[in-house]
């Protein structure tokens, strides 16, 4: 059998041994989602993206209803729910990892915002059947499972409607090339492709950064064009320097336009990384995956650095 990657990269540390820890940590869970879809909502207004900003403003009020579906969960077992910040930091860092990803993304649709909803119910899932398996109250063991049921039911839901703006994204959107792929030689063929479309067009990105007086940013995306054409080792963030005569907002979008490759990039290694038959394939593409990823949380990092985006 293919070994798929994990929803969760870890099992939780400690356990969850009552109810109110149990039930604390869900309301943190899904007081969270409502916070964070409000703020993707937000940011897509603002970058006139209306469509796909009406759909985190749905996946907001869906959120609403689990925060409310939580509270009467408490109210039926006669416990009161403590503040949810309480228990925020105890989440997984894999459940706030979808939200981070797409914060700047230049490839956000409402398919895309679909799949992130889906990826984060199903990733909560894991985290109730874990939590379900390793305490010894069967009381909590019967909760945890009760909301894992309930949040295999919202990823069930949202498949239906990711599903939908599937068949509604057009048709140029879609990595059609990876359903050609079937064996590592074909793969490696695409990966030199992509990854010489996505040297080309950061090397020129570059250059318009050192235009604009970023040299630090140029020589971050300079590094991003030689790790695709495999010139040099792993792209590092440059040293940070007291000295910045760049106007940040025109390098912020040059940096937005350079995560444009890597994302397309991404979906296609997604694609075969969620379809491959054999495990060499399968690795190859993960590896590659992780390659653009990588370059992505890299240069979403920059981007909040300039633009002082970061707490």
């Amino acid at each position: 059998m293919i070994d798929r990657p994990q929803l969760l990269a870890a099992e939780p540390g400690g356990k969850v041994e009552t109810l109110d820890r149990l039930l604390g940590l869900a309301n943190a869970i899904e007081v969270e989602a409502v916070a964070r879809y409000g703020q993707l909502a937000a940011l897509m207004e603002r970058k006139g993206e209306a469509e796909t900003a009406a759909v985190f403003q749905e996946m907001r009020e869906i959120e609403q209803r689990h925060v409310a579906w939580v509270a009467q969960r408490a109210a039926a077992l006669d416990h009161t729910l403590p503040p949810a910040s309480d228990f925020t930091w105890r989440l997984p860092p894999e459940l706030g990892a979808s939200w981070d990803d797409v914060q700047h993304s230049q490839l956000l649709t409402p398919y895309r915002a679909f799949a992130i909803a889906v990826t984060n119910e199903e990733r909560a899932f894991a985290l109730y059947s874990y939590l379900a398996a390793g305490t010894d109250d069967p009381i909590v063991a019967r909760e945890a499972e009760a909301l894992a049921l309930e949040e295999l039911t919202h990823a069930t839901e949202l498949r239906v409607r990711r599903r939908l703006a599937f068949r509604r994204e057009p048709t140029d959107h879609s990595p059609a090339t990876a359903a050609e792929v079937e064996t590592l030689t074909e793969f490696r063929a695409l990966d030199e492709a992509l990854a010489r479309q996505a040297a080309t067009s950061l090397h020129a990105i570059a250059a318009s950064l050192a235009a604009a007086e970023d040299p630090e940013s140029a020589r971050l995306v300079s590094l991003l064009a030689q790790r695709e054409r495999r010139e040099g080792g792993m792209a590092t963030m440059p040293p940070d320097s007291a000295a910045r005569r760049h106007p940040a907002d025109q390098c912020a979008r040059l940096l937005e336009e350079a995560l444009a490759p890597l994302e397309t990039s991404s979906e296609i290694y997604e694609m075969l990384v969620s379809r491959a038959q054999h495990e060499d394939l399968l690795h190859a593409a993960q590896s590659s995956l992780q390659r653009v990823v990588e370059g992505i949380a890299t240069l979403g990092h920059r981007i909040d650095e300039i633009t002082g985006s970061q707490p």
